[in-house]
This record gives structure tokens, C-alpha cells and sequence, in this order.
């Protein structure tokens, strides 16, 4: 992790009048597959436990395979927010099948 104060490097990509009304800049190591794994099993941050509290389910989860794939896809489009979009899209084709169901498990 590089932490630039107000001398931000030319490197950034920053457009110069950005770089005059930003007064620090964390630049961010890229996310591995490993801490896309992690992001998905701590439940502070898991899209599997914030989902399953907001539909009240008392249980949501996944097959370890299947969460290796939805963590590979999320690592191969660098982005966290492929980890809700999979794991809403699955719980929704879940419910939409049955929408009172209250234990999920996706293999």
C-alpha cells in the first residue's frame, strides 16, 4: 500500500484538478483470491450473512466449490461487489422458486 499526501505522483492517473482538491490518497494493493475468500466468510462483511439477516433466513450458504467459483470470478473482475451480485442472484432464483423458504444451501 503506497500513501501519497498532497505531492500525489503523476502515476495515479489523477486529473490534475482532482489532484489539487484532494488532500491524501490511499493507493491500494489489488485484492487476491485469498482475501476475496476471506471478505466472504467474515461475517462482518460477508454478503452471505447480510443477506440471510435482511430475509431473516435461518440458514444461507454455499458448497466450497461453489464458493471457490464465485470468488475466482469476483478476483478475475477485481471487484467486491461481484461477490453480492453472485451471491443476491442466487439467493433470488432461490426465492423466486419458493419464497418461503428459510434454509438454503447452494451446491
Amino acid at each position: 500500500m503506497a500513501f501519497c499526501n498532497n505531492s500525489i505522483s503523476k502515476g495515479t492517473g489523477i486529473f490534475i484538478e482532482l489532484r489539487t482538491r484532494i488532500q491524501n490518497v490511499v493507493i491500494l494493493d489489488s485484492l487476491t483470491e485469498q482475501d476475496f475468500r476471506d471478505i466472504i466468510a467474515d461475517e462482518r462483511y460477508s454478503p452471505i450473512y447480510k443477506l440471510c439477516r435482511e430475509y431473516d433466513l435461518d440458514h444461507f450458504s454455499f458448497s466450497d466449490e461453489k464458493l471457490h467459483e464465485i470468488c475466482h470470478d469476483a478476483f478475475i473482475s477485481k471487484s467486491v461487489r461481484s461477490l453480492y451480485t453472485a451471491v443476491s442472484a442466487y439467493l433470488d432464483e432461490e426465492l423466486f422458486s419458493d419464497c418461503n423458504v428459510k434454509s438454503i444451501t447452494i451446491e
